[in-house]
């Protein structure tokens, strides 16, 4: 049996409170934060596994949700904003 390699791969995150990915299947979110002012998501992957879309949500401090939030990846702050990134199912699914 080949052993796989993988890598660490980051994506880019817009402020939109709902948004997909085209991230590789079976990879293993690791962190968002920001770098450089842009928020961003680590994440190891297998480089030849197929892609997959996955929903995140952006949640900033204060607002509500009625999201059912699959699994919390981090908190970001970027000058004096805060959001919270989570995977999550498709809104209003």
């Amino acid at each position: 049996m080949e052993k796989t390699m993988k890598q660490i791969w980051k994506y880019l995150l817009g402020l939109e409170r709902f948004q997909v990915i085209s991230i590789k299947e079976n990879a293993t979110i690791l962190t968002a934060q920001a770098q450089r002012g842009q928020l961003c998501l680590w994440a190891m992957v297998d480089a030849s596994s197929p892609d997959l879309d996955r929903w995140i949500e952006i949640v900033p401090t204060g607002s509500p949700t009625d999201a059912d939030p699959i699994a919390y990846i981090g908190t970001v702050q970027i000058g004096m904003f805060v959001w919270h990134v989570f995977t999550t199912s498709p809104p209003n699914a």
